[in-house]
């Protein structure tokens, strides 16, 4: 019988926060589930499968304060990236499905994403053409309609935060891009840690998260600000904890399915005992606490209004990879 192995302790430093959870994660989850079963129409084993995968929590300690509106916008958001175990709606076709070894499918399947979000007109897919596309384009238009949030009418999704939104699925596809041109390439494959980083931070799918907790708390801060240093910094430490916490989590699933694309599974590949990777990750761990702090060493000084946005999105992203371990 081999030996436990026993994991970094996930929870500690910026990440030893207790979540709350939203107060209309009940009726939300409700809604949510009838939602995507009734698109996807699948046998009863999924649809109980999904109902247990409980994005609505996820989504809940993510943005435990925001309306019923946003929190759905959240929720679906997760179905059209994640779902259940039992069908993976997009990444994971790039992870171990079909797309997984075809760059220039993946890339047409990429580009029909992208243009979805096309400020001209552009075409209604139907959810019997295709459901994936289907859902995307219904959150996309709803992450960037004008709603109520707090009683005032206002615009959620400002012109920058729809190019941050657009951004941040630019920096996903690439990511996914180069995982599939790897995959047919395996002499492309990074030798370092730093090297691997670069790839799996962008298609752990981390980077709409913030936009998305930024769209639900109405955060108002200017476009020149996700610019600073500080803030990229703080950005990068929010994906790369996302990363490590996912690919701890996931590491008897990824076995299991032969998914190569895991930290622990890539340190394995270069010759380390599965105790030694957990070992390094949790370096890892300890130098992202250390980076979060040096960033937050060079936060301006500002006046209230613009301090109190700044602490809400800062918070976001510790939330971030936060959610996701107490969901996992």
């Amino acid at each position: 019988m081999e030996d436990p192995l026993v994991i970094p302790d996930l929870f500690s430093s910026i990440m030893c926060i207790e979540p709350a959870i939203n107060r209309n994660y009940a009726g939300v989850k409700k809604e949510a589930d009838a939602w995507i079963e009734q698109i996807l129409k699948q046998r009863k084993e999924w649809t109980s499968k999904n109902r247990k995968a409980n994005f609505t929590f996820l989504a809940s300690l993510w943005a435990a304060d925001v309306d019923e509106e946003a929190l759905k916008v959240r929720v679906d958001y997760n179905n059209w990236v994640i779902c259940s175990t039992y069908i993976f709606l997009f990444d994971d076709q790039f992870d171990e499905g079909h797309l997984s070894t075809r760059h220039e499918a993946a890339y047409e399947e990429i580009q029909a994403t992208l243009s979805l979000m096309d400020d001209g007109e552009c075409t209604d897919i139907s959810s019997h053409e295709n459901p994936i596309r289907f859902i995307f384009q219904d959150t996309w238009r709803r992450f960037k309609k004008v709603s109520s949030f707090n009683f005032i009418r206002s615009k959620r999704a400002s012109t920058g935060l729809q190019q941050r939104w657009r951004a941040a699925h630019r920096h996903y596809f690439d990511g996914i891009l180069a995982q599939v041109r790897m995959t047919e390439h395996p002499e492309l494959s990074p030798r370092t840690i730093d090297d691997y980083m670069v790839v799996r931070r962008r298609t752990v799918g981390a980077s709409p998260i913030l936009p998305l907790i930024e769209y639900a708390h109405n955060i108002q801060l200017p476009t020149q600000y996700f610019k600073l240093e500080f803030v990229q910094a703080c950005m990068n430490v929010s994906f790369d904890l996302t990363c490590y916490g996912n690919d701890v989590l996931s590491y008897k699933k990824d076995l299991s399915t032969g998914c190569e694309h895991n930290l622990l599974i890539f340190l394995q590949r270069q010759g380390f005992f599965p105790q030694e990777a957990l070992k390094i990750i949790e370096g890892q761990l300890n130098e992202c606490y250390k980076r979060w702090f040096i960033a937050q060493a060079e936060i301006p000084i500002v006046g209230r209004e613009e301090s109190l946005e700044q602490e809400k999105f800062l918070h976001a992203c510790k939330m971030a990879p936060l959610g996701q371990l107490h969901w996992g």
